[in-house]
């Protein structure tokens, strides 16, 4: 009998998940998982942080939940990169992720793209708290929002929506609980010839505290990724798909936060970077 949707996305979280006692769920968008014999607080092992970078998957619970971490061990991997403390690397998966998209869309048909999920999630108020207007972003986010410049006319979102998404902490065995929620941004973008965009932005909470503290972090981006040079003031990494490109910067404003800035959608990767720009000044 051919598996439902509902059964194969359980089957499929279950295959990609690693379930430990603790895990670190200040995060927006990406999710910091300690690794057994790093709980113990204040140990040089919790200021120790390793993520893992991959192409999205549906979008579900948004806390950490955007996409992008699986925590496995690192593979072959090349080109290290610094950046605020952190050594980030490239792991080519030699296609294993495009395979299982494939695997996917033909079991289930296409799954909707980043736009559409994050418009349902926003329609639906499914795993948030509540949405806001950009006004309400602004008196009440803990952190600057990044705005485009009003310079670059041909850069103003067409739609620009916020919410407080619920932060999900799960333990094997136990159900699924809301521990906080995450501020979340969303600049929504239409673009010549029905190309679209969407600017995602949030707090990484994690990395803000170990540059404060010091502490070491790594990262691996897993798939054809590609730095873009931004004269050191972001991280900016990009990678294309067969059906949406992705820039996903990280960015730390004068106060010492760092932001998770993510530019998803059908434009191309020059627009796509032109739009950063737009956010966070020129690359050179």
């Amino acid at each position: 009998m051919k598996p439902t949707r509902s059964e194969f996305e359980k089957r499929a979280a279950e295959w990609r998940e690693v379930r430990l006692p603790r895990i670190d769920v200040s995060r927006a968008v990406l999710e910091a998982i300690r690794e057994p014999g790093e709980s113990r607080p204040g140990s040089a092992a919790e200021r120790r942080q390793t993520r893992r970078f991959s192409r999205s998957r549906r979008i579900g619970v948004m806390t950490a939940a955007l996409f992008f971490l699986v925590a496995l061990t690192v593979g072959a991997s090349v080109l290290p990169i610094h950046w605020e403390g952190g050594v980030f690397t490239i792991e080519n998966d030699g296609g294993r992720n495009a395979r299982i998209d494939a695997w996917k869309e033909k079991l289930f048909g296409p799954e909707p793209s980043y736009r559409d999920q994050i418009e349902d999630v926003l329609r639906t108020g499914r795993n948030m708290e509540k949405a806001v207007t950009l006004e309400e972003a602004e008196r009440t986010y803990p952190f600057p929002l990044l705005r485009p410049s009003a310079a670059e006319n041909r850069y103003q979102p067409v739609r620009t929506a916020g919410a407080w998404m619920n932060v999900v902490q799960q333990e094997k065995g136990q159900p699924d609980r809301v521990v906080g929620h995450n501020p979340v941004l969303h600049d929504f973008y239409e673009l010549a010839d029905g190309r679209w965009a969407v600017v995602t932005q949030s707090v990484d909470e994690a990395a803000t505290r170990h540059a404060a503290e010091g502490g070491s972090r790594s990262g691996t981006f897993v798939g054809s990724w590609e730095q873009v040079d931004w004269s050191g003031r972001a991280l900016a990494m990009y990678i294309q798909d067969a059906k949406q490109n992705r820039l996903v910067l990280e960015y730390k404003t004068a106060s010492g936060q760092m932001l998770d800035v993510r530019l998803i959608g059908t434009a191309s990767r020059e627009e796509l970077i032109a739009l950063a720009e737009a956010y966070i000044g020129k690359r050179n």
